[in-house]
């Protein structure tokens, strides 16, 4: 038995050529257009590139015609040939371009003592923000950052030197200074661009 060998074939369109090939097995590995094949004067098939095929019987004779002018390859014989390359014919891939960001150093803010001051203006194009209670802070006083509605009793801590996780808004942020001394407030916002 031949093991399993490689054809190239090169055809003008409309065209058919018969081979005198053993095997039971026959692969498409590269082909423009779709070919027909035909096994022992059999009924044709029509195959394009990557397909493959075992046959029931073993073949002696295998015929291929081509409406097109194109070169071809096929692997005939007896055994397999595994492939996994990937074939993507007529595919439209439409894509999203990821916007790019901005990163903005927000001017550090003071927050007299037992007020609520904005420390970052609603932006729609912010992305997300990072807030920080100033390491110059009194670490006896513990500011609260929220809406506009933060109090003493509502808002998220930000301890002196500590900062808070991103908060993904767009809506303005204040800070409320329950303590006695004044307290800076730092941010940096990422901004769509």
């Amino acid at each position: 038995m031949a093991n399993l060998r490689d054809f190239n074939l090169n055809f003008l369109g409309g065209d058919e050529q018969t081979h005198t090939i053993d095997g039971d097995f026959f692969r498409v590995v590269s082909a423009s257009a779709p070919l027909q094949i035909s096994f022992d004067n059999g009924p044709f098939v029509t195959r394009i590139v990557g397909q493959a095929q075992k046959t029931r019987q073993p073949f002696n004779r295998v015929r291929i015609k081509s409406a097109v002018a194109q070169v071809v390859s096929l692997a005939i014989g007896f055994d397999e040939l595994l492939d996994n390359t990937a074939v993507i014919a007529g595919l439209t891939v439409n894509t999203l371009m990821a916007i790019a960001d901005q990163n903005i150093s927000l001017p550090a803010v003071v927050v007299g003592a037992g007020l609520t001051v904005q420390i970052a203006g609603a932006n729609v194009k912010r992305r997300g923000i990072f807030i920080q209670s100033s390491f110059a802070n009194d670490p006896a006083i513990i500011p609260l950052i929220g809406g506009a509605d933060v109090t003493a009793l509502k808002g998220l801590e930000c301890m002196t030197g500590a900062g808070l996780p991103v908060i993904e808004t767009t809506g303005a942020i204040y800070c409320h200074n329950p303590g006695a001394a004044a307290v800076t407030i730092r941010a940096f916002e990422i901004n769509k661009v």
